[in-house]
């Protein structure tokens, strides 16, 4: 019963097509050289996107007509990854909303993963995530890593993966796992506990066995630790990511179902983390959508008590 669940709700992510939004600010082109580094590792292409945001009415200095200057850049650009790691690379220049062209190309171009820098040429303000970034976060389908400015991560090998007690937590596993291997990365669970909720303990003991026996056969070098204090999560994890000690170099979080309008949402647990994280934060949304929690946690249960 352990596998055979595991294999009905798995699809594997393989990365083939990046998407690199480029508005020619330090933080984007920061990281395209991260969306670069993908690349070479898993033999994929990269497809950049500049927009010209004829709808921003607060910075209209960042507006601007010169479409030739901005395709020839483009066109350098292109050259530059195709020079540097033999990467296929090609590129668009689109004039409206910056988050609508970008959701738009990534349906259009069946985009597996879209790389971009946490702020753009609208500035930074402390603490926070440029507005582009984190619209396209939230409401992109394919996974989106956020990438903050100052530094350049080129291979992740400690890899921080909050988890909460839910049948997607195996999906989730399998959306990262060719992202953990290709680094060779050691993959760091944190398995997480609402006080709230005392039957989650169970359901997170079986899930963990489950997740062994995946990390045994993947060949995944792991470490497991648990956070059962209080709901504070956001806190917890933050402060954990920015301890240079454990010198973490990705947080992966997940997007959540809001069942009354049928979609995915940021809750403010992955709000705040996106906003306050200082290293790249890969924002993913499994497939299956869940009925409610105590739902869940009952077919859950069921599910794992077979064993």
């Amino acid at each position: 019963m352990i596998n055979k669940l595991i294999i009905n709700i798995m699809q594997n992510l393989h990365i083939k097509k990046i998407l690199a939004p480029i508005d020619f600010s330090d933080n984007s082109m920061n990281a395209l050289e991260t969306a670069t580094a993908i690349a070479k590792r898993h033999n994929a292409s990269i497809k950049l996107l500049f927009v010209n945001d004829n709808d921003n009415k607060f910075y209209p200095y960042l507006h601007s007509d010169n479409m030739h200057d901005a395709v020839k850049t483009l066109g350098t650009l292109s050259k530059c990854v195709k020079d540097d790691g033999n990467i296929d690379c090609s590129f668009s220049f689109f004039s409206g909303s910056v988050t609508s062209c970008i959701l738009q190309d990534i349906a259009d171009e069946s985009i597996d993963i879209v790389v971009m820098g946490k702020n753009g040429t609208a500035g930074r303000r402390e603490l926070y995530a440029g507005s582009c970034t984190y619209d396209v976060a939230k409401k992109a389908l394919c996974p989106v890593l956020v990438v903050p400015a100052g530094k350049t991560w080129m291979q992740f090998k400690n890899i921080l993966f909050p988890v909460r007690p839910s049948i997607t937590m195996l999906e989730k596993y399998t959306t990262v796992k060719e992202i953990i291997s290709k680094n060779g990365a050691t993959l760091h669970i944190m398995n997480l506990r609402n006080p709230d909720y005392i039957t989650e303990l169970h359901i997170i003991s079986k899930l963990v066995d489950l997740l062994k026996i995946k990390f045994g056969e993947d060949n995944i070098s792991t470490t497991i630790s648990y956070y059962f204090r209080d709901d504070k999560f956001a806190e917890k994890i933050l402060a954990i990511e920015q301890d240079t000690k454990k010198a973490h170099d990705l947080l992966i979080i997940s997007a959540e179902h809001n069942i009354a309008v049928n979609s995915f949402y940021l809750t403010p647990y992955a709000q705040q983390i996106i906003h306050q994280a200082n290293i790249p934060v890969l924002v993913i949304k499994p497939e299956s959508i869940p009925q409610s929690k105590e739902i869940e946690l009952k077919e859950l249960e069921k599910q794992i008590s077979v064993n």
